[in-house]
């Protein structure tokens, strides 16, 4: 193990895993369809190694796409984007970006997609989860009712049994840093000497880890919803706990100011506990909303987590839905209320998720770095953030597959360091429920003055390009068109006040088409 980790370790600091910059070497071709496919979109397939260790062993294929700009006489480079995860493809992301760019970045760039190695079409992973296992709310480890784990860490053990037995072979080699050194990869292949990007959530410790890796290929990084760069990964999913309690806090003020339209309590706390009365209501009586889609007190919570909080605009259809599930009405008559409403929050009648989406965020998530193996570790965390943070907290600190993975790390995890070359522009909402503030002032603080932090108002998740802040969005875009960052770290204040009418709940351009909304993960 040593001797690998020094290994890669010397490839990287003599420069071998940075390809040199070649003739685009890539066989360009129509994409296989797929919802909101741009027709200008091509996909290719580069080949990779498998191991960076053994560049002559045995490889993998990295799909690969593109959309070049319609103004060659402008263009700067590529602009390479990651949507989050870790375990969302990002195939489709030219498509995705060439409807939410302003034109000054459309003309600057080619648009480049990839699927991070693990997922999607990059040689998928596979747990051979049975679909009774592709449930969000057992991939985000709920514990029972009485916080007991035991169902949580039979789960994880199957998990990871059943990774090690589908993909035990690639298992050892989905990590951050490889998938960092991909870039590289697609980079050189693309006949350039650097790289600008965009990386949300997950995506900002993958930009992250490739601007320290490869300083100098580094051009312009926007960085958006920031995963702590020294806490990766169980102390990320841990902090969950927290983030959420700071970002409900702005739903229940709100609530609390409206308290005459929603009744949902006259103050922050009275709304913070009218939630919590109607998880522990819907344990005992789940609430089914009809379509399949039926909320107990786990998924209750999921959906205060990851859908009312990821968007401040989401606050009065999620006022209106909570009051629905406080009236007490007969429940199949407030069921198509409830699914309208749903569907305003982004919530309605999720797909379910494949088995590739878990596997591929498990391998990175247990492949970057260790976790405690002990279940008594979990089940005592479990307790006491279910104590400190009682929205969300009993499952941030819950156990994961990585507890029983069949493959040790097989390098540390890169430590983000200062930037020496290019820039970066740090995105930051000031109530993020997956990617809290202080991680982007961390990252910030590590960067150093090549970089700057943009912080946004609203609460929310993703916020550049996806019609969250318009002054976001300026700084955003004049960074990548024109490489100019703000004179110092800058403030957006929201566009409209909360409640404003013709808000949209759900932004503009929705980066999360191709993720599973974990964060989180990102």
């Amino acid at each position: 193990m040593g001797f690998r980790r020094a290994l890669l370790a010397a490839i990287v600091s003599t420069g071998v895993a940075a390809a040199p910059a070649a003739a685009d070497g890539l066989s360009w071709e129509a994409c296989p369809s797929a919802r909101g496919l741009d027709p200008r979109q091509q996909c290719a397939s580069l080949t990779v190694p498998r191991d960076y260790a053994e560049p002559n062993g045995p490889t993998i294929e990295i799909a690969v796409s593109r959309i070049a700009t319609a103004t060659p006489a402008l263009r700067r480079g590529v602009l390479l984007r990651n949507p989050g995860g870790p375990g969302s493809q990002g195939l489709i992301g030219p498509s995705r970006f060439a409807a939410a760019l302003p034109r000054e970045v459309l003309d600057r760039y080619d648009l480049i997609g990839f699927d991070p190695r693990g997922i999607g079409r990059s040689a998928p992973a596979s747990c051979a989860l049975a679909p009774a296992d592709l449930d969000p709310v057992k991939f985000i480890p709920y514990p029972a009712y009485d916080l007991d784990i035991t169902a949580n860490v039979d789960y994880a053990r199957r998990a990871a049994s059943g990774c090690a037995a589908t993909s035990g072979t690639l298992l050892p080699y989905i990590s951050t840093a490889n998938t960092a050194r991909d870039m590289d990869r697609i980079r050189a292949a693309l006949g350039e000497s650097s790289i600008s990007y965009v990386g949300y959530s997950y995506g900002t410790y993958l930009g992250a880890v490739y601007t320290t890796l490869f300083p100098q290929r580094t051009d312009r990084f926007v960085l958006d919803s920031n995963i702590h760069p020294d806490r990766i990964w169980r102390e990320t999913f841990s902090s969950w706990g927290y983030a959420v309690e700071l970002a409900f806090d702005g739903f229940a003020r709100f609530a609390a100011e409206r308290h005459a339209t929603y009744g949902l309590g006259a103050t922050p706390a009275a709304v913070h506990a009218k939630v919590l009365e109607l998880a522990r209501e819907m344990e005992r009586e789940p609430y089914d909303l009809g379509g399949g889609y039926t909320l107990d007190g786990n998924r209750f919570r999921e959906l205060i987590r990851n859908d009312v909080l990821r968007n401040d605009r989401s606050f009065p259809a999620a006022g209106d839905l909570l009051k629905l599930f406080d009236a007490r009405e007969p429940r199949a008559a407030a069921a198509a209320r409830g699914a309208q409403l749903l569907e305003q929050v982004g919530a309605a009648f999720p797909p379910v998720p494949g088995d590739n989406e878990f596997a591929g965020a498990w391998a990175v998530a247990c492949g970057d770095a260790d976790w405690p193996s002990s279940p008594a570790v979990y089940q005592r965390d479990v307790i006491a953030y279910d104590a400190l943070f009682p929205i969300h907290g009993r499952a941030a600190a819950n156990v994961w597959p990585c507890a029983f993975w069949p493959a040790e790390p097989r390098e540390p995890a890169v430590r983000v360091g200062r930037l020496s070359s290019g820039r970066a522009l740090i995105v930051q909402s000031l109530r993020d429920p997956a990617t809290p503030l202080d991680g982007a002032v961390a990252l910030r603080l590590r960067l150093g003055s090549r970089s700057k932090l943009v912080t946004v108002e609203d609460g929310a998740h993703s916020v550049a390009f996806n019609g969250i802040n318009s002054c976001a969005n300026a700084h955003a875009a004049t960074f990548l068109a024109t490489g100019a960052l703000p004179a110092q770290d800058a403030w957006c204040a929201r566009d409209a006040p909360l409640g404003a009418a013709g808000a949209d709940a759900r932004g503009g351009v929705a980066q999360h088409d191709d993720e599973l909304g974990l964060l989180p993960l990102g």
